[in-house]
């Protein structure tokens, strides 16, 4: 192999040799979905990921970049992972202008970091993901991740205006700017949004901020049936009124909420959920608040609570996360708004025809919603069963013109159902990206879409 013309110690050099495991028993706490890298580098500069990067791809390296690791389990098994590139020592916010809402930050700085920042002026980068505290700001952005406030806010492509982008070769692009104003040319960096790092190693990013919502309340109302939580969800949404976030949740999904926030969602009987949050002049949002209170109880729903509780969205966002403890098995179902309702009861429906369990929290907003397939072992028919599950929900799914993909799972069901589902009519720009930035296949081969 061609690392014997580009020795490991030049490569330490620079580094330093405590940022670099080679060791085959530390390497095991890097595995990639049963794959086992050669090196772990942890660069601490730009120029330092630059100079790893640039090495790899001239010996012939794969390299896997990774943040804080929280949702490294989405793609395929790669199909190499020579290197895995740990970014968490790029942990700097670079710079912050209150005034002009924005903030530019290393991609290793967390979420929650950059909150607690950012909350200090009375400001906030809106997204509210499961385990979001933990998540790296690149990783945000590779995995494209976002939470029930999307309907407000947006997604994190939304709100990226800026990034920093090492190449395959090891070559630094810039993009986008650090205003919110910025129409010369085309908008490249929302290529990266969603790629899994197939097409660049981000380094630093750029967002537009939001001031923090004053005078909160939010209702939560419990419903019949899925159905009818999110034909409610569908009248807020062509209604007048204005909120900040939505979700609908199921029976299963309600009985994980409420051991999360188990002083607002009651613990019996309690088949469905649906979630909105109102902000802004107080009068108005006391207004909204009766008037859904009357929609809810017109549609046979009853208010469980209708106060401000932060603790219960970030159960709301956290909630799909948590019940993949163990071997679950979770999917990520997109379908048309008007369609949630139709779509998560038929995937009630095949994990009942195959006695599973299933929990769902959906982003009703935006047709976006997490089925968890909870409670198998690797012995056991279960999984067998969740298998076919997961195919035929996959099928219930594309016959309603949505697409599912398997965010979390063993490598063994990841193996037999696949992740992303049929490639669609734009896969061969996505073929075409990936031979532009990374000719060689560097970087993370074989996880994302159709095998790039």
């Amino acid at each position: 192999m061609a690392t014997s013309i580009l020795p490991i110690d030049a490569l330490a050099e620079l580094v330093g040799d405590e940022y670099i495991v080679t060791d085959p028993e530390a390497l095991k706490a890097s595995v990639v979905d049963g794959v086992t890298p050669q090196y772990v580098v942890r660069p601490g500069t730009e120029e330092e990921v630059a100079e790893t990067v640039a090495w790899a791809n001239a010996a012939g390296l794969s390299v896997v970049p990774r943040g804080q690791g929280k949702a490294l389990g989405i793609g395929e098994p790669p199909r190499r992972a020579d290197l895995v590139l740990g970014l968490d020592r790029l942990n700097k916010i670079l710079e912050y202008e209150p005034a002009d809402l924005t903030v530019t930050a290393e991609a290793g700085v967390t979420l929650g970091e950059l909150q607690r920042v950012l909350g200090a002026q009375g400001q906030w980068l809106p997204l509210d993901l499961a385990l979001g505290a933990d998540h790296s700001l690149g990783g945000i952005i590779a995995t494209n991740l976002s939470g029930p406030h999307r309907w407000r806010y947006g997604t994190s492509r939304d709100l990226l205006i800026g990034l920093r982008i090492v190449q395959a070769d090891g070559m630094v692009y810039r993009g986008g700017a650090k205003v919110v104003k910025n129409v010369a040319g085309y908008d490249l960096p929302k290529v990266f949004v969603g790629s899994l790092g197939t097409l660049g190693v981000m380094t630093e990013v750029t967002f537009k901020l939001q001031p923090l919502p004053r005078n909160t309340k939010t209702v939560v109302a419990q419903l019949p049936n899925v159905a009818a939580a999110a034909s409610l969800s569908g009248q807020v949404i062509t209604s007048h009124l204005m909120p900040d976030a939505l979700a609908v949740v199921d029976a299963g999904g309600a009985a994980r909420l409420h051991t999360l926030a188990p002083d607002i969602v009651a613990a019996d009987n309690v088949v469905a959920l649906f979630i909105v949050r109102f902000s802004g002049i107080s009068a108005a949002v006391v207004r909204q608040v009766n008037e859904l209170k009357a929609m809810a109880e017109a549609a046979g729903g009853s208010i469980v609570v209708a106060e401000e509780d932060g603790a219960l969205w970030g159960a709301v966002a956290d909630c799909p996360a948590l019940v993949t403890e163990g071997r679950a098995v979770r999917l990520k179902i997109a379908v048309l708004p008007t369609l949630l309702g139709e779509a998560m009861a038929a995937v009630q429906d095949v994990a009942r025809a195959q006695t599973l369990a299933v929990a769902q929290v959906a982003h009703s907003g935006n047709g976006v919603f997490y089925s968890v397939i909870r409670g198998f072992g690797p012995n056991d028919d279960r999984e067998t069963r969740t298998v076919a599950a997961a195919k035929a929900i996959r099928k219930v799914i594309a016959d309603l013109g949505g697409t599912t993909v398997v965010e979390h799972a063993p490598l063994s069901i990841k193996s037999a159902i696949g992740v992303w589902g049929p490639t669609r009519g734009d896969f061969r720009l996505m073929q075409a990206l990936k031979a532009q930035f990374d000719p060689k296949g560097t970087l993370n081969p074989g996880r994302y879409v159709g095998g790039i």
